[in-house]
């Protein structure tokens, strides 16, 4: 029995969503680990924009430790920024 067209669409528009989240969380697993995001452009000398997100990250002066600022369309989520 052939899939309907609702079906299809219904489960290509999960398959995106599934895709981007994976994505999401790996950038968000490889900057909280102190490396570079992989999926996003750089824009800047410490920022970079993914689609819907994006990432602030400094080293520490001090400890030399990267910190990291994460927005979600433009709204700040985390932040492991000290003073």
């Amino acid at each position: 029995m052939p899939m309907s067209k609702v079906k299809v669409v219904i489960c290509s528009v999960i398959a995106v969503i599934l895709i981007y989240f994976s994505v999401c969380i790996t950038d968000f697993l490889l900057v909280a680990n102190g490396n570079k995001p992989l999926f996003c452009i750089k824009d800047g000398d410490n920022n970079y924009n993914g689609f819907g997100y994006s990432y602030v990250i400094y080293n520490h002066p001090i400890t030399g430790k990267s910190e990291y600022a994460f927005y979600v369309i433009g709204n700040l989520v985390q932040s492991t920024f000290t003073n």
